[in-house]
């Protein structure tokens, strides 16, 4: 099993790893990312986006002023 990779954000990062990937948006100073799947309904962490279901992840700032967001997620706009 591998373990999952993360890249370190600082804020000038975080702004443009919004800026430039689909379906990522700021909550407050949360980061969403959110991933469509039909069965997002029925999930915890379901919401309602764009007119379909999925699933979002919350990634929240630590107290170095940095957020841990999974290298999976590719920003491409």
């Amino acid at each position: 099993m591998t373990a999952l990779k993360f890249n370190m954000l600082d804020l000038n990062q975080a702004e443009s790893f919004v800026k430039n990937t689909p379906n990522v948006w700021w909550e407050n100073y949360d980061i969403i990312i959110w991933q469509p799947t039909s069965s997002g309904w029925s999930k915890t962490n379901g919401r309602f986006h764009n007119d379909q279901w999925g699933t979002a992840k919350r990634v929240v700032v630590n107290n170095n002023g940095l957020w841990k967001v999974p290298t999976s997620v590719r920003s491409s706009r």
